[in-house]
């Protein structure tokens, strides 16, 4: 039995079986599906449930994250440390701030500079080195 709306569709296939060659089925091509204006509203509505589930999304794999967390665990206490979910999720945001930040800082001083569109390893040994020195600017005025 035909599902309704269906009856259409099934004449038509049955007459294309007795006209055609038999084994083949002829069927009209389907109206493409016209795309929604972008309304004022259907934009904001899109940005506000980008913005809602980007914290689902992050730039470093969860899986390897936590595999290497795992490794830096077993050597730092040999003895067995746990990590709570929470203090994962935490520690991969740092890490991914960290990250950009430091990629963003090493683009401006290093390809920006010598007007070149690549990104070398000088570039992020030099950030990185930058920063470590601010660091200990910054102990010795805490002490």
């Amino acid at each position: 039995m035909a599902r309704k709306g269906q009856a259409d569709e099934i004449e038509r296939r049955e007459k294309a079986k007795k006209e055609g060659k038999p084994g083949v089925i002829t069927v009209e091509p389907t109206k493409k599906k016209r795309r929604k204006r972008q309304t004022p509203r259907r934009i904001a509505r899109r940005i506000f449930n980008e913005q809602l589930n980007s914290h689902k999304r992050s730039a470093i794999p969860t899986a390897p994250f936590n595999r290497a967390i795992a490794d830096a665990l077993r050597v730092a206490a040999p003895g067995g440390a746990r990590i709570s979910r929470a203090a994962l999720r935490v520690l991969r945001e740092a890490t991914e701030d960290y990250l950009v930040e430091t990629l963003k800082w090493a683009n401006e001083r290093g390809p920006c500079v010598r007007k070149q569109p690549t990104l070398t390893h000088k570039d992020i040994q030099a950030e990185v080195k930058q920063q470590k020195a601010w660091v200990l600017r910054l102990q010795q005025h805490a002490k």
